[in-house]
């Protein structure tokens, strides 16, 4: 697993799309998708039928965040079908360094 990889996490009773975000050692770090939406929360919105959905294939709009990250183990990830959209791991990247940053401030 690498940075910009699209994967499947299963979390909550779900499967959900994920974004290999970070690598260290042997945990990634993985910004998973939601298909809710939290109005008045910036989020990264991947429409299935567009070429970033597309990509891992989503069957449904899916909302990213910059607070739905965990480090994983590459074991219990399942891959996606391509790598993510560069245009879409750079944006959701940035989330989720600003969801960092803002943490680290309180």
């Amino acid at each position: 697993m690498h940075e910009g990889g699209t994967v499947w996490i299963d979390l909550a009773d779900k499967r959900r799309p994920g974004v290999v975000v970070e690598a260290r050692g042997e945990l990634v770090r993985v910004a998973y998708g939601t298909s809710n939406e939290l109005p008045g929360t910036g989020a990264v919105v991947v429409h299935p039928d567009t070429r970033a959905g597309k990509k891992f294939p989503l069957v449904r709009t899916t909302y990213f965040y910059g607070a739905n990250t965990g480090w994983e183990l590459p074991d219990g990830l399942h891959p996606g079908a391509a790598e993510c959209a560069r245009d879409l791991f750079d944006e959701i990247r940035r989330l989720v360094e600003e969801h960092d940053a803002c943490v680290e401030e309180t």
